[in-house]
Parts: C-alpha cells; structure tokens; sequence
C-alpha cells in the first residue's frame, strides 16, 4: 500500500512540473503571492490536490479567481480563508467575469493541456495557437511587483527559452517570431526594435527627443526619479475598468486595449475617439498643430468641405515602423500611391518638417510639404 502511494505521488509531481514547470521551495515560501498563508489556508494541496490540474489549469485557478460562488467553495473545502474574500472585491478578484468581455485571450479555448517546456515561439505553422493562464503567470514564482516572474520568454534579439526580465519577453513568446502568427498579426518584437527609424518605447526609449504633447510623468528620456521614459505592452493592452483586476486578459475594446482607439476612416474627433492615444499625449497639443502643422487637418477633417477626419492609425503604427520616422506607417486601405509617380512615401525633412507623396481622400499629395 506504501509503495502503490510513492509511485502516485511520483507520478502527481512528475505531472505537476510538466503542467507548471520546476519549484524552487524557498523562492514559493517567501517570496510568492499563492505562499502567503493567511490567504492560501490549504497551501500547495489548493491547486495541487487530486487530479484537477490534469484536466484543467483554468478551473484549478477560478477556485480563487472565479465568481462568488467558485469562492463560497473554496472557502468551505479549506482552501481560502474567509479573510481573502472579505478583503476583495470581485471586480479585483474574478478572472471568470473579465474573460466575459468580447475582446480577450482565448483562454481555456485550447485543445491541449499547457505543457511548461514546449517550444516558444511556435516553430510551424499547424501548430495550435494557444493560451493558458501559466503561459504568463508562474502560480509558484510571480509576485505583486512581478505578475511574470518565474516565465520564459523570448529577447528583444529574438532569443528564446530565456527567463522573463520585462512584461515585452513573455509577450515576444506568442507575438513575435512565431510561424503560426495570423496573417492579420505582424511580429511585434521586429515593430519595436530599437534600430527602427521609430517606435514606441517598450524596448528602448525613444529616438524622438523633442515630443511636446507629452503629458507628466511621461518624458522623451530618463531624466529624474519619477520621470517614464518607458512603457510596458501592459500600458495600452488591458482590462479597460482600472479599477478591476489588471493585465492583458480582456476588454471591451478590439485588440485588448485600457482604452477606446478608433482606427476608421471617416470618423468624428473627440477625447473618446482617441481615448487611448490622449491617456499619454495631450489632446490641447494635438488639436493646436504644435508637433505637426496639419495634425488637426488631419484628424477633424473639413467642416466646410464636408471632409471628415481619419484616425491617427492611418497615418501611424502605435507600435512602430520599420520604414519611417514619428511612427509613420501608412494604412494602405486609405492611403494609395501618388497616381503621377507611384509614390506612396514620407521624407522626414528635419524637425518639424516633412513631405509626402501619395493619394489620400480623393487628394493628391505630388507631394505635400510642411
């Protein structure tokens, strides 16, 4: 009877690290969330008793981040103690209600189990895209400061299996040299490459060193204790109800983002409009052409021509662009080649200066300068 116990808890932990990954017991004791006691009454057997990791990591995690009822259970079967759920909020608690939203990583929706040492990014294309909440969170390493603490990921030279330093590494695992990626998805780590003529600075701060829309704390350097000069994927890809649980998992807006961005033609300028872009740069500046002589042009459109405005994505790539300066990337469903001489280009001409040549709204830019 002895000897038949040994071989299931051999095979129960041989099965824990495959789902999960190694465990460093001191690291989980002192230093992680799920080791804090007075929360966590039934320690490591919360997750880890019975087979209910093998069939699903997610239903294993909504015992303490599911609904009200989830934890009601949890609470009676010794899980959590009474102080965890009296001292939360759903709205900080219930990963369940977030993954209602209509935008959100499709987790759970995967055929297969997570498996901690398959190979990140996907190397072929019939490769099933995929997510679990251990992709991104090591229920034994991650820590308030570190929600990715204890992941691998991928570096922004695009090396791979390497631990996570930045939120971007672990983002790099599923959104960057993957053969598998959608064709309506591009390789983010290429986008935010610090050797690109711009980008946003998730990487590297940016090359741009006058940016006079930006609003504090936000600065183009590091220059003082307090000052952003870098940004996280997490900045504009999160739950848009700051004042529920945080993180990259859903929205109710497209792409997972914190904030409204309208990415159409033809659409009518107002904070909400460019809700997420204006959380960092400041509409007054925008609006007023201080960075741009015809930005309000742009995006206002002409009321007396009866011209409305297009959206800033037609013009940039909120991530960055691999061909020009200012995140200058064309939409190529609004802007065309330059009829006259197939052109469809922006030349950066110093500060504040530029030039286009291309066929945007019916107007034929053969080019435009400012």
């Amino acid at each position: 009877m002895i000897e038949s116990k040994t071989i299931f808890f051999a095979i129960f932990l041989g099965l824990a690290v495959l789902l999960v990954g190694p465990v460093d017991a001191a690291k989980v004791k002192y230093n992680n969330i799920h080791g804090a006691s007075s929360m966590v009454t039934a320690g490591c057997r919360a997750c880890h008793a019975g087979s209910e990791m093998s069939r699903s990591v997610l239903n294993t995690c909504f015992q303490c981040h599911g609904d009200m009822l989830d934890l009601d259970k949890a609470e009676k079967k010794g899980i959590l103690s009474p102080f965890y759920k009296a001292s939360k909020s759903m709205s900080e608690i219930s990963m369940k209600r977030k993954l209602e939203k209509p935008y959100r990583h499709p987790i759970g929706e995967a055929k297969g189990v997570h498996n901690a040492y398959e190979e990140m990014p996907e190397t072929a294309s019939d490769i099933e895209r995929h997510v679990e909440c251990v992709d991104c969170h090591s229920p034994h390493y991650m820590r308030e400061d570190r929600k990715f603490a204890g992941i691998k990921g991928v570096t922004k030279t695009g090396i791979s299996g390497v631990w996570a330093r930045t939120e971007y590494e672990v983002c790099f695992n599923c959104h960057s040299d993957n053969y598998n990626l959608p064709v309506d998805q591009t390789n983010k780590r290429v986008e935010f490459a610090e050797t690109n003529p711009s980008y946003h600075p998730v990487i590297a701060e940016g090359k741009n060193s006058f940016v006079p829309s930006l609003i504090k704390p936000y600065t183009e350097k590091y220059t003082s204790a307090g000052d952003v000069s870098k940004i996280s994927c997490s900045d504009c890809h999160n739950n848009d109800d700051k004042r529920g649980l945080q993180g990259p998992h859903a929205s109710n807006y497209p792409a997972i983002l914190a904030r409204n961005y309208s990415i159409s033609d033809n659409v009518d300028e107002s904070p909400q409009s460019y809700d997420l872009c204006y959380g960092c740069h400041k509409r007054t500046s925008i609006l007023s052409d201080i960075s741009f002589k015809y930005h309000s042009l742009h995006i206002k459109g002409d009321l007396v021509k009866g011209v409305r405005g297009t959206s800033c994505f037609t013009c940039h790539d909120a991530h960055g662009s691999t061909e020009n300066t200012h995140l200058i990337r064309f939409n190529r469903d609004v802007v065309f080649s330059n009829p006259s001489t197939m052109e469809l280009l922006f030349k950066d001409k110093g500060e504040f200066k530029g030039e286009c040549s291309l066929l945007c709204h019916g107007v034929n830019h053969n080019p435009k300068s400012y």
